[in-house]
């Protein structure tokens, strides 16, 4: 979990596209795309980050803990999903128009390692509930 929050946290601060012109206005001024620019995925952004951080420290609820892992998770994918919709449609139109290369930015992978790392992290919490409920059946 300390790596997805990481990698979600980076996400925020490294580009999630660069193109090869500047455009006179819009999203592609100086080159670059942040999520930043979109307010509402930067927000869930922060919001996933958060939450991640805090089921860190809840691992004696696991059930709180998967519920947050699972949050997290969706929080992410609406985070991508508005963040995609926003910029990559005007990126296609600056394509075609000034005919520019756009090339994806270090932010635009960071949101696979955090939901791989999301999800490996609600697995092992999953085999660390089944333990302890095994255990419980022994006593």
């Amino acid at each position: 979990m300390i790596l997805a929050a990481c990698a979600l946290s980076v996400q925020a601060f490294t580009p999630l596209l660069h193109s090869s012109i500047n455009a006179q206005s819009g999203i592609f001024q100086d080159g670059n795309v942040f999520i930043k620019e979109n307010i509402p995925a930067y927000a869930l952004l922060w919001t996933a980050t958060i939450m991640t951080i805090i089921a860190i420290f809840i691992f004696k609820n696991r059930k709180t803990q998967k519920l947050l892992v699972l949050l997290s998770i969706l929080v992410v994918l609406a985070c991508n999903l508005t963040s995609g919709l926003s910029f990559f449609a005007p990126s296609e139109a600056i394509v075609n128009n000034l005919h520019a290369s756009i090339s994806p930015g270090i932010g635009a992978f960071m949101p696979l390692v955090g939901l791989i790392t999301l999800l490996l992290a609600y697995r092992g919490i999953n085999k660390d509930d089944k333990i302890v409920k095994s255990m419980d059946r022994l006593r």
